[in-house]
């Protein structure tokens, strides 16, 4: 008598049009309710390739990534998308915001759902309830932009036919947001009020360069010219990972990573930043803090250092400067609504006003066009056309009449 051949896993047979089916039943510890989930692998696999696709089903499944039907859940389907964002180079900043936005906003509507049944009415619904929950509209677009992009992977790796945010998701306009930095005497008042203390070289370089946070937190003397002179931004600080931790990180485009010229003021700032810290090093001796700051994970290059440290050399804490920052401004009664960054939009506000032609003053803000330049300071270009006609007006205008 035939004996009977042993399946190659338990539960997995070949149909006879030589097709694979994987039948599993177990029971739910919690509940007591028994479950069956099936699911069909192509023909053409071989007996161990079969026997690898239904381990992997079934660790799918246990996890409980897997939806009804055997198809994956856009729950593991968007912890495939963001794990793979990370390992091409995601920064550790975009990807928790990324997180962010799935647990509060696409998750509560989509995680349940298999990856093939999900909806433009569903997709809406998320872009919806981040509308309800009082998010502006820039934090809604993005919520639509982050789901376009998760279903555009599945679209581009075969798994769904058509991306379901197509059309595009409805969505509250975007306003452009018309910068209304303080003026030269307000940013004047405070600096001269954080004279003395470890914010001042960082304020310092805010309004004197129009950097961005990051980037002053995160420049070292090596990128500091031997005069001070010049002055290169080349990597940024920011606090990252669970627990938190200074890291330097890529600037935002290549076009960030630029040289500027130092102002008098600041290079005088600069020059006793640097003689202060050559005196707390030798004050503290071994207790001084030496950080070696790493380039996403890179061996640390030759540095002399940080310049905007605390006391003992440490670095500063990015959030720490920005409530700084704020006491100094009420002090001197800058707005509640100008924040840190307008000290960027101050400097560009007043070049602008000076003359300097608008892909200078994009050079030297580290934007990836002039374009941008031109989008965000259209008022203040919009005000130099005005003067180029009353201009106009007053050399021809005693010739021509």
């Amino acid at each position: 008598m035939a004996t009977r051949r042993k399946a190659p896993f338990p539960g997995l047979s070949r149909r006879p049009n030589g097709a694979w089916r994987l039948d599993k039943t177990w029971r739910d510890p919690a509940t007591g309710v028994y479950h069956r989930r099936t699911t069909t692998f192509p023909a053409r696999l071989t007996s161990r390739e079969a026997v690898a696709e239904a381990v992997k089903w079934t660790s799918e499944l246990h996890a409980g990534h897997m939806a009804e039907g055997g198809r994956i859940a856009t729950a593991a389907w968007w912890e495939r998308f963001i794990s793979h964002k990370e390992l091409t180079g995601l920064s550790p900043v975009t990807t928790g915001r990324y997180r962010g936005v799935w647990k509060n906003d696409l998750a509560p509507k989509l995680a349940h759902l298999r990856l093939d049944r999900v909806t433009r009415g569903d997709c809406q619904a998320a872009v919806d309830a981040a509308v309800a929950r009082g998010l502006s509209a820039k934090s809604v677009q993005e919520v639509a932009v982050l789901a376009h992009g998760l279903f555009a992977v599945a679209v581009r790796d075969g798994r769904l036919s058509r991306n379901p945010c197509t059309p595009p998701l409805t969505c509250p306009e975007v306003r452009n947001h018309r910068p209304e930095p303080p003026g030269p005497a307000l940013v004047a008042a405070l600096l001269d009020a954080s004279k003395g203390s470890v914010w001042e070289v960082p304020l310092m370089l805010l309004a004197y360069s129009g950097c961005r946070r990051s980037e002053a937190l995160g420049t070292c003397w090596c990128d500091v010219a031997d005069d001070f002179s010049r002055l290169k931004f080349t990597r940024g600080l920011q606090v990252v990972g669970k627990p938190l931790a200074p890291r330097m990180m890529e600037l935002k485009s290549t076009s960030s990573v630029r040289q500027v010229l130092v102002p008098a003021p600041l290079a005088a700032t600069l020059k006793t930043q640097r003689q202060r810290q050559r005196e707390d090093r030798l004050l503290l001796g071994p207790q001084w803090v030496t950080w070696a700051p790493d380039h996403d994970g890179t061996p640390p290059r030759p540095c002399q250092g940080l310049i905007c440290t605390e006391r003992d050399g440490s670095p500063l804490n990015p959030e720490s400067l920005t409530a700084a920052f704020r006491r100094f401004a009420d002090k001197v009664g800058i707005p509640r609504w100008n924040r840190m960054h307008d000290l960027r939009h101050a400097a560009a506000t007043q070049l602008l006003h000076a003359g300097v032609p608008v892909h200078v003053v994009s050079a030297q803000l580290g934007h990836s066009s002039p374009q941008i330049t031109w989008g965000t300071y259209s008022h203040v270009l919009r005000e130099q056309r005005e003067q180029a006609r009353d201009a106009l007006e007053a050399a021809y205008g005693g010739v021509l009449t």
